[in-house]
């Protein structure tokens, strides 16, 4: 090979590494923000549960990175995954590292075993189940969540005597006011029982009214009101006069007695 030939070659060489170099060094000042870090979620919690997951962000590059989103996603396949939220990540200089612990709600809907995957997103790039990101070691057993619960009120008014329950619930009241927490869903069967020198004026709510059976499917929180009031009962007296001597017999009341 000639000198020339040979000088030519030497000098596109170093052109090449010089590119080389250069797109390292511009490579270097414009990466992006990392995962570095993710905790391992708590091994059991219900659906519509909140967590903690704790995740450590860094800067490998040497110039300060724009703001991304963090997103953390609960996932069991590729296919499945449900969004634990997005939290914003600030920005990082060169070198710097950030750990955060973000609050997040598990879905309603999630059923069974799961991880947690942390993503970085921008415009150009989104997180998914089987995209660039991290994940933790340990899994989150996602249980169903426990039933709604609501609030039975019943309230008595009146001035009789009287006893209101339910044999479904274990409900009794005997005056005043009573509650009782009822699953969502239960069926409830109110009964009177009239007391003395008494009786039943009837229900008053939105889930039954009358005088029979108060029976309805709990929904929401209800109020029922039970009204006893006194018997009353006026006697009237009639009065014959004997004798010889003079007088008269005058006036009336009103009283209680039972029937």
């Amino acid at each position: 090979m000639s000198t020339k030939r040979q000088n030519q070659v030497r000098r596109a060489s170093v052109y090449a590494w010089g590119i080389t170099l250069l797109c390292l060094l511009f490579s270097s000042q414009t990466v992006a923000q990392q995962i570095a870090t993710i905790s391992n979620p708590p091994t059991t919690a219900r659906a519509g549960d909140t967590i903690n997951i704790t995740v450590t962000v860094w800067n490998p590059g040497t110039n300060q990175t724009a703001v991304q989103t963090l997103r953390l996603l609960l996932i069991r396949s590729e296919t499945e995954a449900h969004s634990l939220g997005t939290h914003p990540v600030y920005e990082l200089g060169g070198g710097q590292i950030s750990t955060r612990t973000k609050v997040s709600r598990i879905p309603l809907e999630a059923r069974g075993l799961f991880k947690v995957r942390a993503c970085l997103e921008s415009q150009n790039t989104s997180c998914t189940a089987s995209g660039v990101g991290l994940t933790s070691a340990g899994q989150i057993n996602v249980t169903p969540p426990p039933p709604a619960e609501h609030v039975l009120t019943v309230r008595f008014v009146g001035d009789g005597r009287g006893k209101v329950t339910d044999s479904i619930s274990g409900f009794n009241c005997s005056g005043g006011t009573c509650t009782k927490i009822i699953r969502d869903g239960r069926r409830v069967r109110l009964t009177k029982e009239v007391g003395e020198l008494s009786k039943f004026g009837g229900w008053s709510s939105v889930a039954c009214g009358g005088e029979g059976d108060c029976e309805f499917h709990m929904r929401r929180d209800t109020t029922v009101t039970a009204t006893f009031d006194r018997t009353h009962y006026k006697v009237t007296a009639r009065v014959s006069l004997s004798g010889g001597g003079n007088g008269s017999v005058s006036g009336g009341q009103e009283f209680e007695m039972p029937p």
